[in-house]
Formats: structure tokens, sequence, C-alpha cells
């Protein structure tokens, strides 16, 4: 199953600006990868370096919410899960 993870600041989890949230996001797209699954998950600066593109299987998206939306249409996922409370505004579109 092809999987997109949008709504959280970005994994991995390197400083302690991250939250909770990107900790479940991170240990999320990892099981989901061990279990034969395609992930990928968005991610922002500063929270990801924008040279990682790929970690523990997961394919990580730069660029926030726009490359969210492109991305979405592009790889049309079987399942799009939004993580966080400021994902709720994509329930509009």
């Amino acid at each position: 199953m092809k999987i997109l993870i949008i709504g959280q600041r970005g994994i991995p989890v390197l400083n302690s600006n991250n939250t909770q949230s990107e900790r479940r996001v991170e240990a999320l797209a990892q099981q989901l990868t061990h279990q034969g699954h395609y992930v990928a998950v968005t991610c922002t600066r500063p929270f990801t370096p924008p040279t990682l593109h790929r970690i523990g299987g997961v394919d990580l998206i730069h660029g926030g919410w726009a490359k969210s939306l492109r991305t979405l249409w592009k790889r049309q996922p079987d399942v799009v899960h939004m993580h966080g409370w400021s994902a709720a505004g994509w329930l509009r579109v």
C-alpha cells in the first residue's frame, strides 16, 4: 500500500524542537515500511535537513503544504494520514 503522512514538522527527530508528534510519525512510518508498505512523510525546514531524502526506507518530501498537495496528486497514495491539528485545514481540499 502507498501511504503519505502529512501534518508534522518532519522526521527523523534530530533535536529537542521536534515534539512527541514527530516521534510518533517516525515510529509509525518505519513500522509500516517494515511491514512492506511504501511510506512518504512530508518535512519542513529547519526540522529535517534538505539533503536528507530517505531514512529507514521512508521517503522524505521537503517543501511543506504546497509540495504535499502536489505529491498527493502525483503519487496517488492509497492512504493519506493527516497527523497533527494543523492538518485539519486539508479537510476542505
